[in-house]
């Protein structure tokens, strides 16, 4: 097949997701009315989603009709084949469970890792005229990769995933190269590779609880490899050929100035050139930071048309007030994340911007002290607020701020081996509620 095949790699979806208990279902339902757009005028063949299609292994009926509604839509009117990985928040059995008409509807989903290595490959747009060869690994538990045995270490544990990564792809590209289709090979992942950037929106738990691989374990015979996991758009470990398209949405406030985007991969031949498109906000996300007397001043500057902040180049607040990371003007009221110097009592603070926000077009979801020199807890729980109550649904941050206050930080030995223990506890807990 001699014809440029263009395939767009997304992924981390996380439909369903919500923010300090807001829904992000109209922005994940724009998200999907823009890609199905952009997938026509870019002349996609195939979308490639590289895990995290939900943000939970039980999504609710809401949830589910908005990604079955977008698959049939794109069907109906885009001759675009739809390819999906299993990433950690998703449940394999889930995914799977429709697959005979998701097929029928030119979907493909991978929730499980085949036992045949051979089975994991996807050619497109057929094996008998292949463009591209798609090896669709989705995220490999530590059943997948190892046989426990009794008195392992930490790093004999690691060393194991790792080798079993590298092995299931290694395996994968043998059996591409034994097949002699004469096509680029793509790679899906959903894991972290060392060197890449991380978000506060990323559970700390990765592949086993043990961490992240290098680049390496995908071998040269890999083209370009799209993964999933981290939410910032970036290269992995240094490699071009690996890249994480990053969430399409900012799934929490550290994200609020990132640029979300999404990348095509054009093939043409054995050649593979990448390029990237920006995601367009559907909402703003906020982070603004006062003195405990400019709370008015600083949520006073917030304009009531759109994202943006009024003041000097559209950055600092008047009054002395405060400054502001992110901005824009989508089409969603503003949400907003509020750091207040001392000063004040949390209650009084509460109080202020409740009365601040009356009749306005944005939200304060988040408020929250300066953290002060010297302090070993987040600024959440000074001055008596507890942010506990803000994490009951996820055990993980629950644990590493438990670490914080509790384990010398210098302990780095002792750290790693509690968080891996509590990683492997839990992973063990959510295999069995699957």
């Amino acid at each position: 097949m001699n014809r440029e095949y263009r395939i767009l790699h997304t992924a981390d979806w996380h439909l369903g997701k919500l923010l300090h208990d807001r829904s992000r279902q109209e922005e994940h339902r724009r998200f999907l009315e823009w890609l199905v757009t952009l997938i026509q005028e870019e002349r996609i063949d195939a979308l490639i989603l590289a895990g995290d299609l939900f943000d939970s292994a039980h999504p609710s009926n809401a949830t589910q009709r908005l990604y079955y509604d977008f698959v049939c839509t794109l069907s109906a009117e885009a001759p675009c084949v739809l390819v999906v990985i299993a990433g950690n928040h998703d449940s394999p059995a889930q995914l799977e469970a429709p697959g005979g008409i998701l097929r029928s509807l030119n979907a493909h989903v991978v929730g499980f890792p085949p036992a045949d290595p051979a089975d994991a490959l996807l050619y497109l747009p057929s094996r008998e005229d292949p463009a591209v060869a798609v090896a669709t690994v989705p995220f490999l538990r530590d059943r997948d990769l190892r046989t426990g045995r009794a008195g392992e270490s930490a790093e004999e544990i690691r060393a194991a995933l790792t080798a079993g990564i590298a092995k299931r792809y290694l395996q994968v590209a043998e059996e591409h190269l034994a097949s002699r289709l004469d096509c680029p090979l793509i790679g899906m992942g959903h894991l972290t590779v060392t060197g890449s950037q991380t978000s506060s929106s990323e559970r700390e738990i990765h592949i086993g609880g043990l961490g992240s691989v290098s680049s390496a374990v995908f071998p040269a015979a890999f083209s370009y490899v799209a993964l999933g996991h981290l939410h910032r758009p970036q290269t992995a470990g240094g490699d071009s050929r690996v890249r994480y398209s990053g969430s399409p949405l900012p799934l929490s406030f550290s994200e609020a100035g990132d640029r979300k985007e999404v990348c095509v991969v054009a093939v043409t031949g054995g050649e593979v050139a990448v390029t990237t498109l920006a995601v367009p906000p559907f909402r703003s996300l906020l982070r603004l930071s006062c003195r405990a007397d400019a709370v008015e001043a600083t949520l006073a500057g917030v304009e009531e048309g759109g994202g943006g902040i009024q003041g000097a180049e559209g950055v600092v607040v008047p009054d002395g007030g405060g400054t502001i990371q992110g901005g824009g003007a989508p089409p969603l009221e503003p949400w907003i994340e509020l750091t207040v110097g001392p000063g004040a009592s949390a209650e009084e603070i509460n109080e202020r911007v409740r009365l601040a926000g009356e009749g306005r077009r944005w939200e304060v979801l988040k408020v929250q002290r300066e953290r002060t020199p010297g302090s070993s807890l987040p600024e959440e729980q000074q001055d008596g607020e507890d942010q506990l109550g803000s994490m009951i649904d996820d055990p993980a941050a629950v644990f590493a701020l438990l670490l914080e206050g509790r384990v010398d930080q210098e302990d780095q030995e002792a750290r790693g081996a509690l968080t891996r223990a509590f990683a492997q506890l839990l992973e063990q807990v959510q295999e069995e509620n699957r």
